[in-house]
């Protein structure tokens, strides 16, 4: 477990593991199945710290974590940092040996995924798909190879996990399996029940 020594609010422990995404690769279905078995930051599923949230200092991120179980290793799913070389560095100097989970998803297929989702949410106008257009505003996808590849040379080919989307779909409960055996948790049987069968 990643432990520092004790702040003001009694809370010394770091996360021993982040996914890093980047976003609608499975991150959120992740959040839920290891809900429960994980320690995750408390009434906030992402702290954004790593990356805009890093001047409000560590403890007000480690408050995020004052109630997780002793006995379990603290996480985070944080979908932003995957293409924020200042996440990795901060992530490193901080906590260097974090386990990372990566997960990917078919470029085009996940700008499009993101495009409907923030054109639901009003932050994009609801015009007519484009993906050069929208590569660029949604970002992260076209550079799977080099963030891949930088995560790995920081934190060690050994820490760091990478799972695909598509092997999500198709066997979901093998998906997680490979997750739980990564940051040292027994398999979670609740995998059908995320994907809501």
């Amino acid at each position: 477990m990643n432990v520092i020594g004790a702040l003001s609010n009694g809370t010394s422990r770091l996360p021993d593991f982040i996914a890093v995404g980047p976003p609608r690769t499975g991150t959120t279905w992740l959040y839920r199945v290891l809900t429960g078995h994980v320690g995750l930051p408390f009434g906030i599923k992402e702290t954004q710290f790593f990356v805009w949230n890093y001047d409000l200092g560590l403890e007000w991120y480690l408050s995020y974590f004052r109630n997780a179980p002793n006995n379990l290793p603290l996480g985070e799913i944080a979908p932003t940092y995957f293409d924020h070389p200042e996440a990795r560095e901060r992530i490193t100097a901080l906590i260097p040996g974090c386990r990372i989970i990566i997960s990917l998803r078919d470029p085009v297929d996940r700008i499009y995924s993101q495009y409907k989702t923030w054109c639901n949410a009003g932050l994009l106008d609801d015009e007519p798909f484009d993906y050069k257009k929208h590569r660029s505003q949604l970002g992260a996808s076209t550079s799977y190879a080099f963030n891949v590849k930088a995560w790995r040379e920081t934190f060690g080919k050994d820490n760091v996990l990478v799972v695909l989307y598509d092997d999500l779909r198709a066997d979901p409960q093998a998906y997680l399996d490979s997750v739980c055996s990564f940051i040292g948790i027994a398999p979670s049987r609740s995998a059908k029940l995320a994907m809501g069968q």
